[in-house]
């Protein structure tokens, strides 16, 4: 068995998703098994799936209702004690599963999540930042994330004790996922960069802002009061770095 499961979930994701299999494969060996779950794209997305399938453990084709669940049926399929999710347009940065599976032998017994470095570029691949560092259970509640989800081990324990992601939520169910633990998590950390993760999606958006509030809503980890405060404080900033960028 691998002790990596990596799941990717595409929708007419047939621009990028060729690169980002050439990212994985080279390097999976034994290291990792590969699921694709795909919402029944129209475009190219299945052929590049039939051409590469002799190294995809397991793929299907239906329609689902957001990534959420694509991950979920994922999830449902996985082997491996730990699981990663990868965007269609994502790559994995070499040598990241060597990595990454020698601190889980070295360091990985009861931990929860393994967080590591992604290199966020632009959408030519042009360097932005360095996303991640350890996870700080005090900051995320406020929402204020210290890594994204690409460069993130789940161990499959954590969806046992927790149940899967909440499909009502289809911008940042991951987030919710965390917060529903109260922080009851332990956690490790590898520096190193394993990702790059193209900018771009609903992540920072005013849709998100308002579901990350109903998130700690439903969670209660602010009290009611902090928490529509954090709410009109991260509306604020967004409003305001939109209105920035069209000066």
């Amino acid at each position: 068995m691998s002790p990596i499961t990596i799941i990717i979930a595409t929708y007419n994701a047939g621009k990028y998703l060729q690169n980002c299999l050439d990212s994985i494969i080279p390097q999976k060996n034994e290291l990792a098994e590969l699921i694709i779950i795909d919402g029944g794209s129209k475009d190219n997305t299945i052929e590049i799936i039939r051409n590469n399938q002799q190294d995809i453990s397991y793929w299907i084709s239906e329609r689902d209702n957001g990534i959420y669940d694509a991950w979920n049926k994922g999830i449902i399929k996985a082997k491996g004690e730990w699981i990663m999710f990868l965007g269609a347009d994502d790559l994995l940065l070499p040598d990241s599963l060597y990595a990454l599976v020698k601190y889980i032998k070295q360091n990985g017994k009861g931990l929860d999540i393994i967080s590591s470095k992604l290199d966020y570029v632009t959408e030519n691949g042009s360097h932005i930042r360095y996303i991640g560092e350890p996870w700080n259970w005090k900051k995320f509640k406020m929402s204020k994330m210290s890594f994204a989800h690409p460069g993130l081990l789940h161990s499959s324990l954590l969806f046992v004790r927790n149940g899967l992601f909440d499909t009502t939520f289809k911008i940042c169910g991951d987030s919710e996922l965390f917060l529903r633990t109260q922080g009851n998590m332990t956690a490790g950390f590898i520096d190193f960069v394993t990702v790059k993760m193209q900018r771009g999606g609903m992540s920072y958006s005013a849709k998100a802002i308002v579901e990350t509030y109903h998130i700690r809503q439903k969670n209660h980890t602010l009290s009611a009061a902090k928490n529509s405060f954090r709410f009109l404080r991260m509306l604020v900033i967004f409003y305001m770095s939109k209105i920035k960028q069209a000066i």
